[in-house]
């Protein structure tokens, strides 16, 4: 095999069940440049016997096998192993259309960008598409607006859907947080910060599965912890690149999305209990990193006057917040 021009990083752990789609959705592109980096996070189920078997039948399949070290530490493996001049990400329980490579691949080349964007659609384990996500209203080619790129920063995190240059990722350092959850929100800002140049396709190209079944519900809320380590990792990282005050409304914005606003969110709506110690927390955070909030261009315009509203009870008294969320989604769903 010829050096490939790109490197497919999948990460896998225990996911028997959706793994084979997501490696036969790549290796069915209609651009075949490219390796596929399987790297098997110490799965304990079949996982990395299917991986082993394409590497068998597939030279383009590598696959390595590591201690189960977290998602961040299983992609930062693979950045280290790419050998393609553009790299991008895939989740192992999602899958890619069979032309997404080969149109990202030829704007990525003819511009010689940094990152090349596409679609996503949202997908449930019933097939059904729960939402169309478009980044922007029309195509854009090699071009980075600095509005775009604002509003870029703020969308939060999905690593997947785009097409890197690998020298972009290494010159400026950018790797995954590891030992934290949420690793997206911290890598995709910083990212669209230092990019230099950029493009966007307007199509659905990327397929993102979410398990809706309700009785699934987490109960380890413990995670949302790892929130406020992104928000803080992200603050230092802007500090450090002289980005904080460039791009302060941008920052602040990410310190309330992950510090507070997302946060509580999750709290109630993600798990099986309410965590009333990260939702005081979220209340300690927000009035020491961002104590005007509310004035803030990006919360005012992402979240509705009735959220706002939600929010503002929240400072005042959190259980009378929780009260207010129950009802208001309650409400929304029966209109």
């Amino acid at each position: 095999m010829n050096i490939p021009q790109i490197s497919v990083i999948v990460p896998v752990y225990n996911v028997e069940k959706y793994l084979t789609q997501c490696i036969e959705s790549i290796l069915s592109q209609t651009y075949q440049e490219f390796e596929l980096l399987l790297i098997d996070d110490g799965s304990e189920d079949n996982s990395g016997s299917i991986c082993d078997h394409y590497s068998n039948i597939d030279s383009r399949v590598h696959v390595f096998h590591k201690e189960n070290g977290g998602v961040s530490s299983a992609r930062n493996m693979g950045i280290e192993h790419a050998k393609g001049e553009w790299v991008c990400f895939v989740d192992s329980d999602d899958w890619v259309e069979e032309s997404m490579y080969k149109e990202l691949y030829e704007e990525a080349v003819k511009y010689d960008l940094d990152i090349v964007d596409t679609d996503y659609d949202i997908i449930n384990a019933k097939g059904e598409v729960l939402n169309k996500c478009h980044i922007f209203t029309n195509d854009i080619h090699n071009e980075v607006v600095e509005c775009n790129r604002r509003r870029l920063m703020t969308m939060g995190g999905s690593v997947w859907g785009k097409i890197y240059k690998r020298t972009f990722l290494l010159k400026n350092n950018l790797y995954f947080p590891e030992n934290l959850f949420y690793e997206d929100n911290c890598f995709v800002p910083l990212v669209y910060a230092q990019m230099k140049s950029y493009s966007y396709i307007r199509q659905c190209n990327y397929h993102y599965f979410v398990n809706t079944d309700s009785t699934t519900k987490k109960k380890n809320s413990s995670y949302l912890y790892d929130r406020f380590e992104i928000a803080n990792l992200l603050k230092l990282r802007f500090k450090e690149l002289n980005l904080e005050k460039i791009y302060k409304e941008e920052l602040d914005f990410l310190l309330i999305l992950n510090g507070f606003s997302g946060t509580v969110n999750a709290s109630i709506t993600t798990y099986t209990y309410i965590n009333y110690d990260i939702l005081q927390r979220c209340k300690e955070f927000v009035k020491k990193e961002v104590p005007n909030y509310c004035n803030n261009r990006w919360y005012k315009c992402k979240y509705s006057f009735l959220e706002r509203i939600l929010f503002y009870l929240f400072q005042i008294n959190i259980k009378l917040y929780v009260v207010g969320f129950k009802l208001a989604q309650k409400i929304k769903h029966t209109i």
